[in-house]
């Protein structure tokens, strides 16, 4: 029978219970930080600025109020070009097919879906994490949509209305910068994920 320590007798020193150490993990980052934030921004601005341009052309359509807009020629980088907005709005061109929708309408549509998808992305960045796998290439496509759209409508000025718009180049010149932009995120998104 095992005696416990007599008085006097130094016992051992008791042995701590080894506590399990976690390993604290870095926060991961976001895949695409890199120009995540201006990128999404920027397509935000285009956004707002295309929505509310299309609005006012929407608005001048069903008013029938005149437009604010310069006529006659103009010369651009040593091409003269005849400007005329009425005549370009109140083209057979202008309606979506033989409606009486201004082609105006779903471009305000563009717009909102555009910025929708940059509100996404830049929402995620905000909160730590990676955007949808999938958000890049939607934008990236959504943006070419429109591109070849504007392609066509600048075709149809110069060609067949031989005539400009100056409100429609200003909405045209921000659909093909929220195609360059989205094109760049693509191509950063895309980067980042073959490097893992």
């Amino acid at each position: 029978m095992s005696v416990a320590g007599k008085p006097g007798q130094k016992r051992g020193r008791a042995r701590t219970p080894a506590v399990p150490t976690r390993l604290v993990e870095a926060p991961s980052q976001p895949q695409e930080t890199s120009g995540a934030p201006i990128t999404a921004i920027l397509s935000i601005v285009f956004a707002v600025i295309g929505l509310g341009l299309s609005a006012y052309l929407t608005f001048v359509h069903y008013a029938k109020a005149p437009l604010a807009c310069s006529t006659g020629k103009t010369t651009f980088f040593g091409i003269d070009i005849n400007v005329n907005c009425g005549q370009v709005t109140s083209s057979v061109y202008s309606l979506v097919g033989n409606t009486s929708i201004p082609i105006t309408a779903p471009g305000m549509a563009w717009f909102v879906v555009s910025g929708g998808l940059a509100i996404l992305a830049l929402i995620a960045f905000r909160q730590g994490r990676s955007a949808p796998g999938w958000l890049p290439t939607a934008q990236l496509a959504w943006g070419a949509l429109g591109l070849v759209f504007v392609l066509y409508l600048i075709y149809v000025e110069a060609a067949k209305l031989h005539e400009f718009c100056e409100w429609c180049s200003v909405v045209h010149l921000l659909v093909i910068l929220t195609f360059l932009v989205a094109l760049f995120h693509w191509q950063r998104a895309t980067a980042a994920r073959y490097a893992q």
